[in-house]
């Protein structure tokens, strides 16, 4: 059972020259496991907090290197070959808004060209906005 914080202090005080004013009030063996207990639960907490964190940010980039996928696939089946600019280019987007704009683009442009023109676009203004932070 955790001691509780009333269970630190002494009922009665023992009057002895050789004990510190702490030791005269406080049982310190309660103290420690208090202690103890409390960094155990804030451990664990953390622990929690962190884990949850790590799956989001998990699927996060699950999604992305989907959609950085799905981009690419569609312009290997309209288009053939794709180029190595095209692809570094798409795979250093994270973004999803963007991918997901991208994808759609890939879906409905008309040429190879013409999707490559869009994403240095894209990757020049998400840049601009990087360097106005």
């Amino acid at each position: 059972m955790a001691p509780q914080l009333k269970d630190l202090f002494f009922k009665d005080v023992k009057e002895t020259e050789n004990m510190t004013f702490a030791e005269k009030f406080i049982h310190l063996p309660a103290l420690r496991n208090l202690f103890e207990q409390h960094t155990r639960e804030v451990t664990r907490e953390a622990r929690n907090e962190g884990a949850q964190q790590g799956v989001k940010q998990g699927v996060k980039q699950g999604q992305v290197l989907a959609r950085q996928q799905d981009i690419l696939y569609v312009l290997r089946n309209r288009f053939g070959a794709v180029n190595g600019p095209v692809e570094r280019g798409v795979k250093a987007l994270n973004e999803p808004k963007q991918l997901e704009r991208l994808f759609k683009l890939a879906l409905n442009v008309y040429s190879l060209q013409e999707f490559k023109s869009a994403l240095i676009k894209k990757k020049s203004a998400a840049r601009n906005r990087a360097v106005a932070r």
